[in-house]
C-alpha cells in the first residue's frame, strides 16, 4: 500500500479549538455525508503553520465533545507482546551512540539525509511532546450495524484495501466494517493536512478498527474536507485495518496499517485508564522526523529498515543515513537525566504525572512507529478521552493547588506534562549553528535491543492421540543476528514435544510439534495445557502456546488472530 502519511508538526499546538459544533452545523451533512458546494466554501482555507502557536502555548478552551463511554482493561495486547515487555534485561545496542547522534541532529534541524531533499527542517525542538488533540488518536465505540467505506485519501487518491479484507479486493474498495455507535470525529486539524486517525472499538469482540485520513464530511466521492469534522458515518479513508487487542499488537510482515509502519493505533497510546491506575504499564508509541529507509526503491524497504513489531516502514519521507533509527526500534530513558545545559535534573521536583511518564520510558521504553514533525508521543484525543479522577486527585497529579477553568481534566494533565517535558531534551551538547555538526555530550536516551518470540497460532485443539503444530518465530528489535537457543518443556507425561531447529537467528523460525499420548477417545471434559518456550542469547525471553486435548463438550474460545 503506497501512501504518504501527513507529517504532523508535533511540537506546534493550535492556538484555539473553537466553533466545532458551529462549523458542523453549517456543514449540514445530507444523507450520505456530502455537503453542498456553497457550504463547503464557507469553511475557508486549511489552517497553515503560520496560524499555529509555538511550543508551550496551550488551548484556550475545550470540553470533550464526544467523551468515550466505555473503558479498557489495560494494558492492552497479550502479556508477552512487544508492547508489554520490559527493558530491564534489554541490551544497549552496539550502535546506540551513533543512532542517538543522528536523531539528535535531525531534532535540531539537520536535513542532510532526509528525503525528499530541499525541504525546510521539520523541527528544531529536541524536546518530547505528547500529542493530545490534533495528530493523535480519538477512540469511539463500534455499533451493531455495518458500513461500506471507500479507500481514498485526502489527496483524492484511491488505493487498495489491506489484504486482511480478502473479499473486498479492488482499488478504492469499498470494505465492510462496523458502523459507529454514534457521532465520530477524525483527528484534526479541521482540514486535509490532518492525519485523520480514528479508532472504532468493539468491546464485545475486542477488535479495534483503525482508520487513517478518515472522512465524515465531503464535497463528493473521493473529495474529502479532511479531519476534525464530526459525522455519523465514515464515508472513506486512506487506509483501514483491524486488530484483536488480546493479540500481539503487530501486523503481518510487509503489511502497512493506519500507521505506515504497521502497528495498531491503540498500541503505545497513553489513555485515561493508564493515568487512573497510577502507572503506565506498557511501552509508548513514539515518532520522529524521518525513519530509516536505505533501499534503492523506498517502496521496497530492506529487512534492516524495520524491526518487529513494525512490519514495514515509511516510503515518502525518510532518512537515508544508515545510523538513523528504524521503525520498530526501541529507545529507553537512562537512569539519570539532564537539562539542555547538561546539568542533572532533580526528578523529585517534577510533578507526579511527569514522573509516571518517565517511569514508563525506563521500564518499557518507547517503540518507533511513525514520522512526525518532532519528538512525539501520543495520548488519546481530547475529544474522546475522559479522565475519571476527582479535582483533588488531578491537583495532586499535576502538583498544583487549583485547576484552571474551561479545560477538561485530560487536557489539564497532558498540558502539565508537556510543560515539564520542555526541561528534558533528547540529548544535550554545545551550541552549534550547523545542526549537521551538532555533538552530544550527554544523552537522556539510549537504543536497546530485545528478543521477541511469536507463536502462531497461540492456541490449538486436537482429539486424544492427535498432533498439533505451531510456528515459533524469533524477531529482534535492533538487528541482532546472533543465534538464539530455543528450549521447550512438556507440562505433562501425556505430551511429547519436538522443537526443530533448536537454534535460530532473528528472522528465523522453528516448528513445535506436540503429540498427545492419551488413549481415551473422548477425554471429557477435555484437558488444557500451556507449553512454555524459552529463547536465550545471553538474555532470556519466554512465550507459550495453549493446547486443548479432547473435550467434545468444551468449546474452544476464538483463537487470537496473529496480527
Amino acid at each position: 500500500m503506497n501512501r504518504e502519511h501527513t507529517r504532523a508538526i508535533a511540537y506546534l499546538i493550535p492556538v484555539i479549538l473553537t466553533g466545532l459544533l458551529l462549523i458542523c452545523g453549517v456543514c449540514s451533512p445530507d444523507s450520505d455525508g456530502e455537503i453542498a458546494p456553497a457550504a463547503a466554501h464557507s469553511l475557508g482555507q486549511p489552517t497553515g503553520i503560520d496560524d499555529l502557536a509555538q511550543p508551550g502555548a496551550v488551548h484556550a478552551t475545550t470540553n470533550p465533545t464526544l467523551p468515550r463511554t466505555f473503558t479498557f482493561s489495560t494494558p492492552l495486547f497479550a502479556p508477552d507482546s512487544a508492547w508489554n515487555q520490559t527493558v530491564t534485561q534489554a541490551a544497549v545496542s552496539a550502535t546506540s551512540d551513533e543512532q542517538i547522534l543522528v536523531t539528535y541532529r535531525v531534532l535540531r534541524g539537520d536535513t542532510t539525509s532526509l528525503h525528499p531533499t530541499g525541504q525546510p527542517p521539520p523541527t528544531t525542538w529536541p524536546f518530547p511532546y505528547v500529542n493530545y488533540d490534533d495528530y493523535t488518536i480519538p477512540v469511539f465505540r463500534a455499533g451493531a450495524g455495518e458500513q461500506s467505506v471507500l479507500i481514498c485519501d485526502y489527496d483524492h487518491q484511491p488505493s487498495w484495501p489491506s489484504p486482511k479484507f480478502p473479499d473486498d479486493q479492488q482499488e478504492g474498495g469499498p470494505v465492510t466494517v462496523p458502523a459507529p455507535a454514534g457521532v465520530v470525529r477524525p483527528a484534526g486539524p479541521q482540514n486535509t493536512d490532518a492525519d485523520g486517525h480514528l479508532v472504532l472499538y468493539d468491546p464485545g469482540t475486542f477488535i479495534e478498527y483503525d482508520f487513517w485520513q478518515a472522512t465524515t464530511v465531503r464535497n463528493a466521492e473521493c473529495d474529502s474536507l479532511g479531519g476534525g469534522l464530526m459525522g455519523t458515518a465514515i464515508l472513506e479513508a486512506g487506509a483501514i485495518d483491524f486488530f484483536d487487542v488480546r493479540g500481539s499488537g503487530a501486523n503481518i510482515d510487509t503489511y502497512s496499517s493506519a500507521r505506515a509502519t504497521g502497528p495498531p493505533l491503540l498500541a503505545g497510546l497513553i489513555m485515561p485508564e493508564d493515568i487512573e491506575s497510577g502507572a503506565i504499564e506498557h511501552a509508548l508509541a513514539v515518532a520522529i522526523p524521518g525513519l530509516r529507509n536505505l533501499s534503492e526503491d523506498p517502496y521496497a524497504p530492506l529487512p534492516s529498515d524495520y524491526f518487529y513489531p513494525a512490519s514495514t516502514t515509511e516510503t515518502d519521507f525518510y532518512n537515508t543515513n544508515p545510523n538513523a533509527l528504524a521503525a520498530g526500534q526501541r529507545i529507553c530513558l537512562k537512569a539519570g537525566i539532564v537539562d539542555e545545559t547538561c546539568n542533572s535534573i532533580d526528578e523529585n521536583s517534577l510533578a507526579p504525572i511527569t514522573r509516571m511518564f518517565l517511569a514508563a520510558l525506563r521500564t518499557y521504553g518507547a517503540i518507533l512507529v511513525d514520522n512526525a514533525g518532532g519528538f512525539t508521543f501520543y495520548a488519546e484525543d481530547i475529544h474522546t478521552a475522559d479522565l475519571d479522577l476527582s479535582d483533588a486527585q488531578v491537583q495532586a497529579l499535576i502538583g498544583q493547588p487549583s485547576l484552571p477553568a474551561g479545560k477538561t481534566k485530560w487536557q489539564i494533565v497532558i498540558e502539565a506534562l508537556n510543560l515539564e517535558l520542555e526541561q528534558i531534551p533528547f540529548a544535550c551538547g554545545p551550541e552549534n549553528p550547523d545542526p549537521a555538526q551538532a555533538t552530544v555530550d550527554v544523552s537522556n536516551f539510549e537504543v536497546v535491543t530485545l528478543l521477541y518470540l511469536i507463536a502462531a497460532p497461540p492456541s490449538r485443539a486436537i482429539d486424544p492421540g492427535g498432533v498439533a503444530t505451531y510456528t515459533i518465530s524469533v524477531r529482534s528489535s535492533g538487528g541482532s543476528t546472533a543465534n538464539v537457543s530455543l528450549v521447550t518443556t512438556s507440562p505433562s507425561p501425556s505430551l511429547t514435544l519436538q522443537l526443530v531447529p533448536s537454534s535460530v537467528s532473528p528472522l528465523g523460525q522453528a516448528t513445535l510439534t506436540i503429540t498427545d499420548r492419551h488413549t481415551d477417545p473422548a477425554l471429557l471434559p477435555g484437558q488444557w495445557y500451556v507449553v512454555p518456550i524459552t529463547a536465550t542469547d545471553g538474555v532470556t525471553q519466554t512465550a507459550s502456546v495453549s493446547l486443548l486435548v479432547g473435550g467434545t463438550r468444551i468449546y474452544l474460545p476464538a483463537v487470537l488472530k496473529n496480527y
